[in-house]
């Protein structure tokens, strides 16, 4: 379980990523200069606050009350969680209109008569908020996304594609959130305005002196000796059978010139067979981990 950092730590970070400052959250989100510096320095956020803070930094309020270790609302929520079946579809279906079609497509969706509220909106295994994936799925969650509906969408909206049980998997805490991926993405989008592109080269194991000048541990545990020399033996194996330096710098070449850029690029057969790991349950993904790594079970 990742540790809360708390809401006024994780509000510093957003800040200084939108480049503003107390003052200017404070004259745009309605609030005195005290009330900032109280929630900066860790005081807990009123609902209230948390409100009229989500539209001055572009945040929906429900994904800061998710941040913030909060229940959401129940008249911020989704009115109907069966709507999870439905939303995908008409995301994926909007993709395929102009943008001004969009538009109006968007319009006609919230000029539709709301329906009263008939019950609370519980969607079917709420994630947890012990951690950041949690935080993440949930945000999708009050999205009216289930985990086969990510899978779906995220799959054509963004260029990461996992399975139903992989979200599932990161939500409840059994398969780590990493920023890698999202912060290649991140970087690209701000770079490709200069003409930069960033990207991801995936090799596997390499012909190269790297595992055999390593640095080794001064006082290496007993505990671990078997099972050390067990993957000391696997990696000499592996990296002697492995691809050729010269794979891996024929994909960064790929990458470089590639007129429409990917976010990923496999280097070698194994990387690509490698890559398909990603799309397996949770528990298979451990099982052929454990094979792979010849780990006790």
């Amino acid at each position: 379980m990742t540790e809360h950092p708390g809401f006024g730590v994780m509000l510093a970070w957003l800040l200084d990523h939108r480049e503003l400052s107390g003052r200017e959250l404070a004259d745009r989100a309605g609030l005195t200069d005290n009330e900032v510096r109280a929630v900066l320095a860790g005081e807990a956020p009123s609902e209230v606050l948390l409100q009229r803070i989500a539209p001055a930094v572009g945040f929906h309020a429900v994904d800061l009350f998710i941040l913030a270790g909060l229940e959401v609302p129940d008249d911020m929520a989704p009115l109907d969680a069966a709507a999870e079946r439905w939303a995908p579809h008409i995301v994926m279906d909007a993709l395929h209109l102009p943008v001004p079609q969009r538009r109006e497509l968007r319009q006609l969706i919230h000029a539709l008569p709301r329906e009263e509220r008939i019950s609370v909106f519980a969607p079917k295994r709420l994630a947890p908020l012990a951690d950041p994936g949690g935080w993440v799925i949930r945000m999708l969650q009050y999205r009216n996304l289930g985990w086969t509906g990510m899978g779906k969408l995220l799959g054509v909206v963004t260029p990461t594609y996992l399975s139903a049980s992989t979200y599932g998997a990161i939500g409840f805490g059994r398969k780590e959130l990493t920023p890698r991926e999202g912060y290649t993405e991140s970087l690209d989008h701000e770079v490709r305005e200069y003409g930069v592109r960033a990207f991801l080269v995936e090799p596997a194991y390499t012909r190269t002196g790297f595992e055999a000048n390593s640095a080794k541990p001064e006082t290496p545990l007993q505990v671990y000796a078997d099972q050390r020399h067990v993957f000391d033996r696997l990696m000499a194996e592996v990296i002697k059978d492995g691809d050729a330096p010269a794979i891996v710098a024929e994909a960064m070449v790929t990458a470089a010139t590639d007129a429409k850029p990917r976010l990923r690029y496999a280097a070698g057969p194994m990387a690509g067979r490698a890559r398909l790991l990603r799309f397996v349950p949770a528990c298979a993904f451990d099982r052929q981990i454990r094979k792979m790594n010849k780990l006790a079970d």
